[in-house]
């Protein structure tokens, strides 16, 4: 896949996200962001709900190495499954099942 089809693709994933309404994002229990770790820079990103692809947190200059993705998905009280939904959905869209939390709760034995 060349640049164009690639910025064509993550185009129409973004289309198809926009079409479900924040509220029932947020419904489903995703939160408004969380951290991961980039899988390529092992630097920690920022996803936000409803938005395809990751964004450089504007407190990036603080992550002195101390604080992990999930110290800082801690102290928001999230759960490994609203975490796991979020890197789906930032990644394929917010539109496909892999973007709803109740899919890890087994899983990671969140119910």
């Amino acid at each position: 896949m060349n640049n164009r089809e690639h910025e064509a693709d993550v185009q129409t994933r973004q289309a198809l996200t926009n079409m479900i309404p924040d509220s029932v994002l947020e419904a489903r229990g995703l939160p408004k962001f969380c951290f991961v770790v980039h899988p390529f820079e092992g630097r920690i990103v920022m996803l936000k709900r409803g938005q395809v692809g990751y964004y450089t947190p504007h407190f990036n200059f603080l992550l002195d190495g101390s604080m992990t993705a999930d110290d800082l998905n801690n102290g928001l009280n999230l759960s490994k499954a609203q975490v796991q939904a979020m890197r789906c959905g930032s990644i394929f869209g917010f539109h496909t099942p892999g973007s709803h939390p109740d899919q890890y709760e087994e899983r990671f034995n969140e119910s």
